[in-house]
């Protein structure tokens, strides 16, 4: 078999795919981790980038950490500043 794998790729496809029975069906399907669309993960992968620009040392904190000071900016970016006078 191996001599007709090298020699005749054809034939040896040929036999090969009359031994494997015929209910065997492979459905491949790529999916990204959380099952996200590719525009949330794109979103998520920014998010994970801008994380790590604004928090120097975020590789060597606990993830919770980090997530903590990401809402805490978060939450604070959406409160309204009123200046007084």
């Amino acid at each position: 078999m191996l001599n007709t794998a090298k020699t005749q790729p054809a034939t040896f496809l040929g036999i090969a795919s009359r031994l494997i029975p015929q209910q065997v069906a492979v459905d491949l399907q790529a999916s990204l981790p959380g099952n996200l669309s590719m525009e949330d993960w794109a979103i998520m992968r920014e998010i994970v980038e801008a994380a790590r620009l604004a928090i120097p040392d975020a590789s060597s904190k606990q993830p919770g950490a980090v997530l903590e000071h990401v809402l805490g900016a978060l939450r604070q970016a959406e409160t309204q500043t009123v200046n007084c006078p």
